[in-house]
Parts: C-alpha cells; sequence; structure tokens
C-alpha cells in the first residue's frame, strides 16, 4: 500500500487495536504507533524522529496477505479476524486444494495452515508449498503430539502453535 493511500489509516488502527493496554506499554506503543501512521499518511513532522524498525514495521503491516488455511469454520474466522483487526490483508481458504490453486496465481506473504484437513491435509499442502515457494508458514493444530510438532518442523514450517489459540502470540508471530 502507497504511502498516503486511503487504507493506511483503516490499517493502523486496527493495528493499534492490537497492542498492549496498559503502563509502561501504552506509552510507547501509543508513540510508535503515531510515527507508523504519520508515515503512511506522508505526514512530515519535525518534532518525530522515525526510526527504521517504525518505518519497516508499518510497511510491512499495511501490506502484508496472510492466507489462512482450515476445516472449520469457526477457527478460520476467528484467525482471520485476529490478524485482520492486526491490519493484515487475510485471504480464507476451507481447505488445502483450494489454497494451493490460488497460491499458483497469487502466492501470499505468509500462511497459517491448519494440520488436519479434507481433501488435502495440512502436511501435504506445506510439502507442496515448499516445492515451489519459501513464504513462511505457520502450522495450527489441535493436537497435544509433539510428534505433528517436529515432524511440521522438519518439513519447512517456520513456526507451529496449538489450538485454542492466544491472540497476542498469533500476532506476534506473523509479525
Amino acid at each position: 500500500m502507497p504511502r498516503g493511500h486511503p487504507e493506511a489509516r483503516v490499517t493502523l488502527t486496527r493495528f493499534r487495536a492490537s497492542l498492549p493496554i496498559g503502563p509502561p506499554y501504552l506509552s510507547a506503543w501509543d508513540a510508535r504507533f503515531a510515527r507508523c501512521e504519520n508515515y503512511l499518511w506522508g505526514v512530515q513532522m519535525s518534532d518525530q524522529a522515525l526510526s527504521a524498525r517504525d518505518v519497516a514495521d508499518a510497511e510491512r503491516i499495511a501490506m502484508a496477505r496472510i492466507a489462512v488455511v482450515d476445516d472449520e469454520p469457526s477457527v478460520l474466522e476467528a484467525v482471520a479476524s485476529i490478524l485482520a483487526a492486526a491490519g493484515f490483508d487475510i485471504e480464507r481458504y476451507r481447505d488445502g486444494q483450494s489454497a494451493l490453486d490460488a497460491f499458483s496465481h497469487h502466492p501470499p506473504d505468509l500462511a497459517v495452515i491448519d494440520l488436519v484437513m479434507p481433501r488435502m491435509d495440512g502436511m501435504e499442502l506445506m510439502r507442496r508449498i515448499r516445492e515451489r515457494w519459501t513464504f513462511p508458514i505457520i502450522m495450527l493444530t489441535a493436537r497435544d503430539d509433539e510428534v505433528d510438532e517436529v515432524l511440521s518442523l522438519r518439513m519447512g514450517a517456520d513456526d507451529f502453535m496449538r489450538k485454542p489459540l492466544s491472540q497476542r502470540l498469533l500476532v506476534e508471530r506473523v509479525r
């Protein structure tokens, strides 16, 4: 999203809503958010020093497309809502095959994939993704088996999370 784009303010408002609340986080996050918001809107503030980290965070969040792949509608919507509230552009897929078909036309910047799905499970989807692309993958599962985590990481997952998910941890791992 280019600087000054009308969606930048909406995106950063969602980002702000996802930040930790309460001292000492509020003042530090508010200041950083304001610098990012001003950068994206193209506002020059002489008294605000803009760090390279602020610029990188603002631009990455405003432009990142995240694919969420899960067969369970409630989990799919929950994960998508959490990430959308943090300012990411979300694409939803109900199974691995439809996600893979869509990725061949326009791959995402990151994928959050459920391990157990119909038509094509998360492991097979990840294997096929790794044959063609290198974007990061976060695997999700409701299983409480360490073997799934080890296999996922060995097959190319960048991270692994168990359900139920922590909203803050999910957002931070995607960032």
